[in-house]
């Protein structure tokens, strides 16, 4: 019996010791006091500073739950109810230090229906899975108050809906953003939904502000005024979304380096995308359909890169473009368009627009309008139009060209394909012996027939076989100036878009000193399809002045020595050897070295150094993208499209 008595002393000890050490570790929550505070009856806050675990539980909470510096949170297949009594009057706030997890089909609700806010401090940490979020966020008059504000860093949100909030008071209507990311890095927002139901006034799904590496996708926006609002950010990514029954798809502002591929702009009120004052904005394989204003608009915005998209059924323009510069627009699909399918306004400049299909441009009932215009071009310099398919057009089908300079239809070898073209093409050679001509409209001149296209394709079928053939594609340069350091290299790296038949291209730069120009080359020996990624580096040269540079195509980039501004002029010749180049584009350098503390460093000598490079490539389809990830370097891009030496030829013609 005694041993016994000691067996189930031993055993009780035994428990009470594992209890104590989970307890402990916070993998079970041993506090019947932290229950008790959480339930209807006390006024005071719920302070998290340990971990501290909800599991399978369903809780009334009629106060706000802050996690402290050093506390973890831990909701898991757990219903966390508050019981607020109007909008505002409890939060989650996650403090500096500390930790919120959501996961495991989880819900955050509100008892009647009242906003509430979920807040991540700077410091704080965040992860929020296979849950949802109910009634989160109220707005009111002019007073907005997000459900979910992220201010901390590396934010997971991953499979996460807001639910059910068609019973909702007025105010949750009135205005308001529903998740708000600010001043945040590297959050991976995947796989939530978001849908209103109907109202006049409609919410804001996201807007993410000052914010640097954020991805958003395979997400759904249904029913709100924008789905994405982005306001002074960089490198964001959308991937894969769903944007439905909305005002605007996406919204940018002020930011630079935006990617939008794989999503899906449907049945938009006004427009599928809105840039402005954004630059360097990748826009590839998006499908925009029945916008009812213009479906993708760039204001303000250079360097677009505008591929593989597919406009449909746009109720305006299905591209518009106003005071913007240096954009690429190819392989790119504008069918049953209202108005016109691109429109290029307001002083843009520098477009290439190339191997895309035009079809089917007539009234619809879909559309509303009578669909006559190819392009609308005002106030444009030098737009590049050629190796297009326009088919399947209205017989009243024209152009609109105001003061605009250098529009030119073929790209001195190959025009486009015109289904109206009736000439003929004796020898054989796929284009046709007369030019086309077409209703351009010109001031004041309001229906002229002009000559458009003197390089008119027989055979749309051939488009894509005779691009590339002799020819390198050259459409924009981006410089996007980091302040170099004593010690690091200092790399321009280029980004060449060609075809495999384009060999011996050449680039050349010249230097200006102020005083006279100095031409020094570079040398590509074959240029690659998707795989070409050569890397153009700024190099001291010991036999010319302190403030020339050459740019060569080396595999060790050097340390820049001096303060200097370096103004290059670009040019390229074609595969043939010919030895007329032309010139492509101006870039203007200002160059300051700091030394690693920040201080401006006289103008003298210092040692050569090199760093590791962290070679990183990614192939989207028919561009290949390599970054070299130093400490600090200028970016360059040169996006290949379309420029031969005979356009210079063609030009004074």
């Amino acid at each position: 019996m005694k041993n016994k008595n000691k067996i189930f002393f031993c055993i009780s000890v035994i428990m009470i010791a594992t209890s104590f050490m989970l307890s402990a570790t916070g993998l079970i929550n041993v506090k019947p006091s932290i229950r008790e505070n959480i339930l209807v009856g006390s006024a005071d806050d719920w302070l998290i500073d340990n971990k501290t675990t909800i599991k399978d539980q369903t809780l009334l909470i009629n106060k706000s739950i802050r996690v402290l510096s050093g506390g973890e949170f831990m909701i898991f297949n757990s219903t966390l109810i508050f019981d607020s009594g109007y909008d505002g009057e409890f939060y989650m706030l996650t403090e500096s230090g500390g930790k919120l997890n959501i996961t495991n089909n989880s819900l955050i609700t509100s008892k009647l229906g009242f906003g509430y806010n979920i807040t991540i401090s700077q410091g704080g940490q965040f992860t929020f899975e296979d849950s949802s979020l109910n009634y989160a966020g109220f707005g009111k008059n002019s007073y907005i108050s997000p459900g979910l504000i992220i201010v901390g860093d590396n934010a997971i949100i991953k499979n996460v809906s807001y639910i059910d909030i068609s019973n909702s008071t007025d105010s949750l209507y009135s205005s308001g953003i529903l998740i708000k990311l600010i001043g945040c890095e590297g959050v991976a927002i995947n796989n939530i939904k978001i849908s209103l139901p109907t109202h006049p006034s409609r919410w804001q799904s996201m807007v993410i502000e000052d914010a640097n590496n954020i991805t958003i996708q395979n997400s759904w926006f249904n029913n709100t005024s924008t789905g994405v609002e982005i306001t002074n950010s960089n490198d964001i990514q959308l991937i894969g979304n769903l944007f439905t029954d909305s005002e605007f798809g996406a919204y940018f502002k002020g930011s630079t380096t935006t990617r939008l591929k794989d999503n899906v702009f449907a049945d938009l009120g006004y427009g599928g995308v809105y840039y402005y004052q954004t630059n360097e904005n990748f826009v590839e394989n998006n499908t925009f359909l029945k916008a009812r204003s213009s479906a993708l608009y760039f204001e303000s915005s250079d360097y677009n890169f505008v591929r593989n998209n597919s406009f449909i059924l746009s109720l305006y323009d299905d591209l518009s473009f106003a005071n913007s510069r240096t954009s690429l627009v190819f392989d790119n699909l504008f069918t049953q368009t209202g108005r016109g399918a691109i429109n290029a306004v307001t002083s843009g400049q520098d477009f290439v627009i190339t191997r895309n299909r035009f079809s089917e441009f007539r009234r619809t009932p879909e559309n509303g309008f009578e669909p006559t215009n190819l392009l609308l071009i005002s106030g444009v310099s030098n737009l590049l139009f050629y190796l297009n398919s326009i088919e399947v057009i209205t017989n009243n089908f024209r152009i609109e060209n105001f003061q605009s300079n250098f529009v030119i239809f073929n790209n001195g070898t190959h025009g486009n394909y015109w289904d109206s073209y009736t000439g003929t093409d004796d020898n054989n050679d796929g284009i046709g012996d007369s030019s086309y001509y077409g209703r351009v409209i010109t001031p004041p001149d309001q229906n002229a027939i002009k000559k458009l296209d003197t390089r008119p394709l027989i055979d749309k079928n051939r488009v894509l076989d005779q691009i590339g053939l002799d020819e390198i594609r050259v459409a924009m340069a981006y410089i996007g100036l980091s302040t170099p350091k004593v010690g690091i290299p200092f790399t321009i790296n280029a980004i060449i878009y060609g075809t495999s038949k384009i060999t011996g291209a050449q680039l050349q730069y010249s230097e200006d000193n102020g005083n006279t120009w100095i031409n020094k080359t570079m040398s590509q020996q074959t240029i690659e399809f998707n795989s070409s990624r050569p890397k153009v580096s700024i190099t001291n040269s010991a036999n010319l002045v302190q403030s020339w540079y050459t740019i060569a195509y080396v595999s060790e980039p050097m340390v820049i020595e001096y303060p200097l501004t370096i103004k290059i002029r670009i040019y390229i010749n074609d595969s043939e050897g010919n030895t007329t180049l032309i010139p492509l584009m101006n870039i203007e350098v200002n160059i300051s070295v700091l030394s690693s503390t920040g201080t401006q460093l006289p103008s003298t000598s210092t040692q050569s150094s090199r760093s590791t490079q962290d070679s990183k490539s990614t192939n989207n389809g028919s561009i290949t993208t390599t970054t070299y990830n130093t400490e600090t370097s200028i970016f360059a891009l040169f996006l290949i499209a379309g420029v031969l030496s005979k356009i210079k030829n063609k030009r004074k013609s």
